[in-house]
């Protein structure tokens, strides 16, 4: 496990029992950056902590006042605290399942 001073957690290696649990239980959201109607990077806050599985493609969070860069690639379980404020950077495309704690 991996922990950023903003309070954002990373997990890699995922059983194939807690993905398979994730991929049917959780939420699904993608977000594309090909359509030039679409910016590469996007201010967010979470309202709640979020828990998110990348299913394919990745980011960059960079949270507000911070120089910490935190990438997001397919396979990883990232934890999101509530009241977090960052910027989103999606060079292509992300695609994740996510559920709010």
């Amino acid at each position: 496990e991996e922990s950023f001073e903003c309070g954002v957690t990373l997990r890699r290696g995922l059983s194939e029992e807690e993905v398979k649990r994730i991929e049917a239980d959780w939420t699904g959201w993608s977000y594309s950056t090909l359509s030039v109607l679409d910016p590469k990077t996007f201010p967010w806050t979470y309202g709640e902590t979020e828990q998110c599985y990348v299913t394919k493609g990745g980011a960059k969070v960079t949270p507000d006042g911070s120089d910490e860069v935190i990438v997001l690639e397919e396979g990883v379980l990232a934890t999101f605290p509530k009241g977090m404020s960052c910027t989103w950077e999606v060079p292509d495309r992300i695609e994740k399942k996510f559920i709010f704690e």
